[in-house]
């Protein structure tokens, strides 16, 4: 395309010249004077104006073509780009409270005692506790918030799994749990000879 907008801008602007050898021979011929000459000069002139415009559009068109490409890569970066905000940026930006548990209270529904053991993950990095109770027939203990004291900012774990010894255990996130929450209730119960552990939601909620 370029190749051919060139050939079309020199043929223009070499019409005048190849029109103009051609009148005067005809004023020689005819003897029309100079009426002959001015005539066929002006058409020349005309027509090369013509395929001048043409070859500026030529030229334009080829310079579209040849940075379609560019463009079309550029937009498809962007739409990519925007893609990626939406689906990942964007919702993490709209996520609401972290549905995690501070601290639980367990009941024993059995007649034996029971032990229990409660995972925390702690913050920064730092390695996880494991607490374990020990809890009569019938009765009730509670899992504390674990408190981290880092000079004036005070850090706190969270439960990230519960499980009986020699039963049943379960992981985060707890179910009904949708915003930090305190006393987390949770039941020990016996089952066809098999210790499991029930879930009964919180007790009692923050938003701290």
């Amino acid at each position: 395309m370029p190749q051919i907008a060139s050939v079309f801008l020199l043929f223009s602007m070499l019409s005048p010249l190849l029109t103009f050898p051609a009148s005067v021979s005809q004023q020689g011929r005819e003897g029309w004077g100079e009426s002959v000459l001015c005539v066929s000069f002006s058409l020349s002139h005309c027509c090369g104006v013509h395929f001048s415009l043409f070859s500026v559009m030529c030229l334009v068109l080829s310079f579209f073509c040849v940075h379609a490409r560019t463009f079309f890569y550029c937009y498809a970066w962007h739409f990519r780009f925007s893609h990626y905000i939406q689906s990942s940026v964007l919702p993490t930006a709209k996520m609401g409270s972290p549905k995690i548990v501070y601290s639980a209270l367990i009941r024993n529904t059995t007649t034996i005692s029971v032990t229990v053991l409660v995972t925390y993950s702690m913050p920064n990095e730092m390695p996880q506790e494991t607490v374990q109770l020990l809890i009569p027939p019938g009765e009730e203990k509670e899992a504390p918030q674990k408190l981290v004291e880092d000079g004036t900012v005070t850090w706190t774990g969270f439960i990230s799994k519960v499980a009986v010894e020699g039963g049943q255990s379960m992981s985060a996130p707890f179910l009904g749990v949708e915003s930090p929450t305190r006393k987390y209730g949770f039941e020990v119960y016996m089952q066809v000879g098999m210790l499991r552990l029930l879930a009964l939601g919180p007790v009692e909620s923050s938003s701290d």
